[in-house]
């Protein structure tokens, strides 16, 4: 009874350093399957819109001069439910039920009749799933992206849920700024939080120039 019990031990301590020899070797491929996804993005991903808010004439007139500025939350995610790479942590880890993703979580502003945002703050991470529980296998990962004449940065980016698994719903969450040239000491502070479930994701919260 002893012998099986140390043989199962030994068994169980077997697979849990396969699980972490895969994690390992399925992150060392992420940053190519990223740049894949990113080359052939019009074709393997689709962006959805979430919310929309017109911002304050004052706030809208610091920004850009004029009235009719808004913010936009978005969610870039691959066209099928689990993409290749998606795929590659259940086959790799056998653990996870189910993986999804890479999710790009974006939050911009808008000068009022144009589509290119003035800036934009973004939250990037792949989720894998098992029961009730969900973990952030890679990231989150946030960058800041402005239009000529604006600069920013990343206050926060994390998730409490970020390589270890959580019960569901947990969240992740980045909190970062954006500012003009002309005026760098006047931070506008933006704030966005998406909730994270064993089937996907949803805006939690977002709080633009707060």
């Amino acid at each position: 009874m002893i012998k099986h019990l140390k043989n199962l031990a030994a068994t169980i301590g077997c697979l849990k350093s396969l699980r972490v020899i895969a994690l390992a070797c399925a992150l060392a491929l992420l940053p190519f399957g990223l740049a894949i996804g990113a080359t052939a993005s019009s074709a393997t991903t689709v962006t959805k819109e979430v919310e929309r808010h017109t911002m304050p004439d004052p706030f809208c007139r610091k920004l850009t001069q004029r009235t009719g500025c808004y913010e936009v939350s978005t969610m870039t995610e691959p066209v099928a439910k689990s993409s290749p790479l998606a795929a590659l942590f259940v086959v790799t880890a056998s653990a996870w039920q189910t993986c999804y993703g890479p999710i790009t979580s974006t939050q911009s502003y808008y000068a009022a009749g144009t589509s290119y945002p003035i800036a934009s703050g973004h939250m990037r991470y792949q989720v894998c799933g098992q029961g009730s529980y969900v973990e952030l296998v890679w990231g989150p990962s946030c960058w800041v992206s402005t239009a000529a004449g604006w600069g920013g940065g990343v206050n926060y980016c994390d998730s409490p849920a970020r390589g270890q698994l959580q019960a569901e719903p947990t969240w992740t969450e980045e909190n970062w700024y954006l500012f003009p040239y002309s005026w760098p000491w006047w931070h506008i502070n933006n704030i966005q939080e998406w909730g994270v479930y064993f089937l996907g994701v949803s805006l939690w919260y977002e709080c633009a120039d707060c």
